[in-house]
């Protein structure tokens, strides 16, 4: 089924090796992934730490160990800006990864807009958390300076 989808997809099991993965990944990864695959044909039962970049790997460990998905995550690798997804198929077992290559014209013109949505709520989120620390802070720091104020007007009375 994986052989016929576009985006490029592995399979991926709690040892770290590939049990399955199709054109499209061996695609994203490069001429050595494509030089393993002439090999080790679908790269089944490569080791994908020695495939992957540190920070894909990361990510990778972590759905595997906690079996949270990690959706739309953002790499450059290859000279590409390359959109992954991982998520658990079997807690703790396996897990599918979906890269998509954001060069490619067809991811174009969708994605573009999902992201331009996506970092207009983010800055709008960190917006409203700034205004509410600066507010809280503010009522912090009036409520200090007005004590202040009283225990000084106190000491002044009182002499």
């Amino acid at each position: 089924l994986i052989h016929h989808i576009y985006p490029g997809i592995a399979i991926i099991n709690s040892e770290f090796k590939v049990v399955e993965s199709n054109a499209g990944f061996i695609e994203i990864l490069g001429d050595d992934a494509k030089e393993i695959d002439e090999v080790i044909p679908g790269l089944i039962g490569a080791d994908i730490k020695t495939l992957l970049p540190n920070e894909m790997l990361n990510h990778l460990e972590y759905v595997i160990k906690y079996a949270e998905d990690v959706i739309n995550k953002d790499f450059e690798y290859n000279d590409r800006f390359i959109n992954v997804s991982i998520f658990s198929l079997v807690a703790n077992k396996s897990v599918c990864m979906i890269f998509r290559n954001l060069y490619q014209e067809e991811e174009r013109p969708e994605e573009i807009i999902h992201r331009v949505n996506d970092v207009i709520k983010e800055n709008l989120l960190q917006v409203q958390q700034i205004g509410f620390i600066l507010g809280e802070g503010a009522a912090k720091t009036e409520k200090m300076l007005n004590s202040i104020i009283k225990t000084y007007k106190e000491q002044i009375g009182q002499r």
